[in-house]
């Protein structure tokens, strides 16, 4: 390549689009004339000036000389000549040596290449693809696949652990098989047990088939059944095999619910404990009655996470319980639990449905019994159809042989008999049916009208009662009532009535009250033919006899509501009493009686055996009128008490006025008389059944003692009681805390002392001073007094 200036370039000049061709198709010429192409193509672009591409062509002597030259220009300044000079003879030569050495090279690398590839198919390939055949086999599940390979290192190693993998798979699968055809015959064994015991409904039956279809199908030495008590403290044995358990159910074998033994701690820890060799287990215990057992597993039986039992199974082979056996044993302990749940179940729907039954059965008696009273009905009835006529059973007639004899009974409970004489006939099933449901029918038909009966019986009875109620309640309302409920309308004003000068000729209108007459409405000059005025009176005196019931309702519960705010208030101030004096005061002022003058409290004295030996007054009061009160300490022994019974009552005990009372002695009148009681009200003073005491209230005044009153009084009863009783077990209290202080100090003392001599004289002088005694003698002496 040469560069040179522009005045050495001469020859044809072409445009730069010029491309040489020539048609001799020599290929080192054509090579040539593409790269000069390429390198002008270059040129060109590189050139900032289009349109100065030129290329010149020239021959030289002797030999072919292509020289191929191109102007260089840059930034439009011509700066050089681009020229290329090649001789075709040796280019040619060059080539063709160069051709024959890549065809020589490239032909003993394919022949390498060739014996290569041979060597690693037989080596290495074939044996591979040998290999990843046998595993695609052994994948699809031939596991009889085995290859032979000659002994090649690494790949027959290979070989060998694949046939080593494919004959221990074969081994596995084989083992697994076989496990899981005898876990699925267990399981099949144990569904077949769990279908067969919960066929049975009784608790006993259904254990001891269980037991039996246990031991028989798996092969057992031996099988049992416990329950836990109700107090969940003790395994019950229920059921087992063979003369064993009736050994043990005689004896009433159970076991304490601990882990003390294998059943125990199954019920305990709420899962299966299995011992598969006995001989090297520390908690197997020994069963003199199964000198057999070498293997045992408990289960226990769980129900809803609460243990209801346990199942206990033994095996006289070695090895023959394990983990394998033990899901289908806990699989059989599910539904032996759950029979037994609905074993219990039922039995406790049959209890209960005998129960009911009996019940039933019982009021259905008692209902005959009370309708059957001998009062509204007799007790016996019956009637008979003989020579085409009814008559009233008279007696109890022999049963013939040849007689249908069909129960009468509710709801189990035979009432009497139908019997129908077939004269000699036979009879047939149809006849005996028809016997039964006209009796069925029958007893149907009499307990409907015996409760329909005994319904208006009961309506009548309230009716009755209802009416008691309301005439009770007025008598007490009229008792009570301050003023005149009576009046009368002179056609100017109404004024008090005392029933006195009425006018035969007046029309009487009742006025009732739940049936009950209260009064009358009379109204003169009214015609009893007038039938709308009438008919208007009796409409007033319904609607007047509603609104005064319910005038006397409002009255008394207002008035128990005011008792109730005194009973309230009045305990409040007996539970803030400071004293026994306070308490009678405050039950005197809750009354509010002004006749009342003085009050007294007494308690009683018991002996040891428990009869009364005497009463003590505690406390007192009076209102400075009259007898004063008698004072607290006195003491009345007993031959003074039975002449007072009133003081005694175990019941309240009212007296209006004492010397004008039934109830009042000859004997007691004279203490009456002597201190001028006319009104006396005991109230007993009860702590449950026992009398403690009695508050009595005392008048020089006759007193009307009205319902409110006596009502207030007994209720005051249980609050004065427990004040009196909480301050006499304050007293004792208090008494027994002294008591041991003083004890303590005189302990204290002794244990001070330093010798016999002090410890005698400290024992006497310090009793002495506790219990005021005049002399105390402490002595010690070993002298013999028979001597």
């Amino acid at each position: 390549i040469l560069f040179a200036t522009a005045s050495d370039i001469n020859g044809y000049i072409p445009t730069h689009d010029t491309v040489f061709s020539t048609g001799d198709g020599n290929p080192a010429t054509d090579r040539t004339k593409r790269i000069f192409n390429d390198a002008v193509g270059i040129a060109a672009a590189r050139n900032t000036e289009p349109g100065l591409q030129q290329i010149y062509l020239r021959s030289g002597t002797g030999e072919t000389l292509w020289d191929v030259s191109a102007p260089i220009y840059v930034n439009g300044k011509h700066w050089g000549t681009f020229r290329v000079g090649v001789q075709l003879a040796q280019s040619q030569l060059r080539v063709q040596a160069a051709t024959l050495r890549a065809v020589i090279l490239s032909s003993i690398l394919l022949a390498i290449v060739v014996v290569f590839a041979w060597l690693f198919g037989s080596y290495i390939t074939n044996p591979i693809e040998r290999l990843t055949k046998a595993s695609q086999e052994t994948a699809s599940g031939n596991l009889e696949t085995h290859i032979d390979i000659p002994d090649r290192d690494e790949i027959t190693m290979l070989a060998k652990a694949f046939n080593t993998m494919t004959t221990r798979l074969r081994e596995v699968l084989l083992s697994l098989e076989q496990r899981v055809a005898a876990r699925t015959r267990n399981l099949e064994l144990a569904a077949e047990v769990g279908r067969t015991v919960s066929q049975v409904r009784d608790l006993d039956v259904m254990l001891k088939d269980a037991c039996e279809l246990i031991l028989k199908e798996f092969n057992l030495y031996y099988v049992q059944v416990y329950l836990t008590d109700p107090s969940q403290t003790t395994l019950r044995l229920e059921a087992g095999t063979g003369a064993v358990a009736e050994q043990l159910l005689e004896r009433g074998h159970s076991l304490p619910l601990n882990t003390g033994s294998i059943n125990g701690r199954a019920a305990v820890e709420k899962h299966s404990v299995l011992i598969s060799d006995t001989t090297q287990s520390s908690t197997f215990r020994q069963n003199p009655l199964l000198p057999d057992t070498r293997g045992e597993i408990a289960v226990p039986l769980i129900v809803a996470n609460k243990v209801v039992g346990v199942l206990d199974m033994q095996s006289s082979l070695l090895g023959a319980l394990t983990q394998e056996i033990l899901p289908a044993f806990e699989a059989l302990a599910g539904q032996l639990a759950i029979a037994i749940q609905n074993a219990n179940l039922l039995a406790e729907a049959e209890q209960a449905r005998a129960e009911v039954e009996a019940q039933a059965r019982h009021l259905v008696r008692e209902g005959w019994i009370e309708y059957l009273d001998a009062i509204h009905k007799p007790e016996e009835t019956g009637f008979v159809f003989e020579q085409n006529k009814i008559s009233a059973l008279t007696e109890d007639e022999a049963i013939k042989e040849n007689s249908l004899v069909a129960p009468i009974s509710v709801t189990g409970e035979t009432l009497g008999n139908l019997v129908v004489e077939m004269s000699g006939q036979s009879h047939g099933v149809r006849t005996a049916e028809l016997v039964n449901t006209i009796a069925l029918q029958m007893a149907q038909r009499i307990e409907s009208l015996r409760l329909l009966e005994s319904t208006e019986r009961y309506r009548a009875e309230a009716e009755e009662a209802t009416r008691r109620l309301t005439r009770t309640g007025w008598n007490s309302y009229m008792e009570n009532a301050n003023e005149s409920l009576s009046y009368f309308y002179d056609l100017k004003e109404v004024h008090p009535h005392d029933g006195k000068g009425q006018d035969e000729s007046a029309l009487s209108v009742p006025l009732k009250v739940h049936n009950e007459i209260l009064g009358r409405l009379a109204i003169q000059g009214l015609d009893a033919n007038d039938h709308e005025s009438l008919e208007l009176a009796n409409a007033v005196a319904e609607r007047l006899g509603a609104h005064i019931e319910s005038l006397r309702q409002f009255d008394q519960t207002q008035s128990a509501l005011s008792q109730s705010e005194k009973l309230f208030e009045a305990s409040g101030r007996l539970a803030q009493a400071t004293n026994l004096q306070e308490l009678v005061d405050t039950a005197v002022s809750t009354l509010k009686i002004p006749e009342i003058n003085r009050a007294i409290m007494v308690t009683f004295n018991y002996g040891p055996t428990g009869s009364l030996d005497g009463m003590d007054v505690i406390a007192n009061w009076w209102n400075g009128i009259g007898h004063e009160a008698t004072a607290v300490g006195t003491h009345y022994p007993l031959e003074v008490i039975r002449v007072m019974p009133m003081f005694i009552s175990p019941t309240p005990v009212f007296f209006n006025d004492t010397l004008n009372d039934e109830r009042v002695d000859s004997t007691t009148m004279q203490l009456v008389k002597r201190l001028n009681l006319r009104a006396v009200a005991a109230l007993p003073l009860l702590s449950g059944t026992h009398q403690i005491g009695s508050l009595i209230l005392e008048a020089e005044e006759v007193h009307n003692f009205t319902q409110d009153e006596t009502r207030l009084y007994i209720a005051l009863a249980p609050q004065i009681t427990t004040v009196l009783e909480n301050r006499r077990q304050f007293e004792r209290a208090q008494k027994q805390a002294e008591r041991e202080a003083m004890l303590n100090v005189i302990n204290q003392k002794i244990q001070g002392a330093t010798s016999v001599e002090a410890v005698l004289q400290i024992a006497a002088r310090e009793l002495g001073h506790a219990l005021g005694a005049p002399m105390t003698i402490a002595q010690l002496s070993m002298k013999d007094r028979s001597s």
